[in-house]
This record gives structure tokens, sequence and C-alpha cells, in this order.
């Protein structure tokens, strides 16, 4: 990948000196590790008469120890081309198991963490609602004059929010 942004870089800044000469560290990188990046998962073969196609099937029989780099070979017989996705043919059931548990988790921590702050949220606003008793400000009124009532709000107010 750095050399990729490398070659990148070189192609922006218009350094074509640089650029053949990354083409060059990417073209040995691309030969030396052509195997590993390179591996065939599966292969559709096709015959020309029956037979062939029942000897082929026969390699799939528990008896065989026909190996093809490295693995031995399972053989059966291919479903109709239209009905293949023919992306991540690599990936096996292992590994989509293991992604699905991890994103299975995260979808569930992310949904526990949305509860509890509703939750939390819910109890706050109960707690601010339930401060004060419900009172007729008419009885107030009636009881002290406009600047007593100011006086008490203010100090109520000072006595909630400053510690």
């Amino acid at each position: 990948m750095k050399v990729l942004r490398e070659r990148g870089s070189s192609i922006k800044n218009n350094d074509w000196d640089e650029y053949r000469r990354l083409n060059l560290v990417l073209d040995s990188v691309k030969r030396d590790l052509y195997r590993d990046c390179v591996t065939p998962v599966s292969a559709f073969v096709t015959f020309e008469q029956e037979e062939g196609m029942e000897r082929c099937l026969t390699l799939g029989d528990a008896q065989s120890r026909v190996r093809v780099l490295g693995e031995q070979v399972r053989v059966s017989k291919a479903a109709e081309p239209t009905d293949i996705v023919w992306e991540n043919r690599e990936v096996t059931k292992l590994s989509r198991f293991a992604r699905f548990i991890l994103i299975a988790s995260a979808v569930s921590a992310i949904m526990v963490v949305c509860f509890a702050t509703i939750v939390g949220l819910q109890q706050q606003t109960f707690h601010i609602k339930n401060k004060y008793q419900r009172v007729d400000c008419s009885d107030v009124e009636a009881v002290y004059s406009s600047e007593m009532i100011t006086d008490y709000a203010v100090d109520e107010w000072y006595a909630y929010y400053q510690p």
C-alpha cells in the first residue's frame, strides 16, 4: 500500500522517473507474492463425454487421495452458472460465522448503550419534573408579593444550579 501511495504521489507531482522506479518495485512484489495472492478456490470443468464426468466424480469419493496445490480435491456436480454468486467465493463458512458474531456483538453493544442512555435521560426528566410540587400560582400570588416571589425564585435557582 505504501508503494502504491508513493506511486500516486509521483504521478500527481509529474515525477515520471520515480513512477517508473516504483512500477518496477510493484512488478517485483507482484512476481514474488503472486502465489500467495492468487490462489484458486474452485474450478469448473467441462467434459466432451459423460464418461469423463463420471470418472471425475469418482475423485470425490472418500478413498481418493488426489491433491491439487496441497489440498485434497473435492468434486461435485456444478450448479448452473447463473445460480452462482461469484463474489466472495474464497470466504469460508467459519469466516462468515465469525463476521456474523462480530457484527451481532457490535449491534448488541450499540443497542445496550442506546437503551441505557434513554433510561438515564428518562430518569433525569422524571427527577426534574418532580423536583417541585404542582402549585396553583393564584394562591401564591395572594399570599406573597411579587417582589418576594422573585426573591424566592432567585434563591431556589441558585440553590439548584450552584453547588
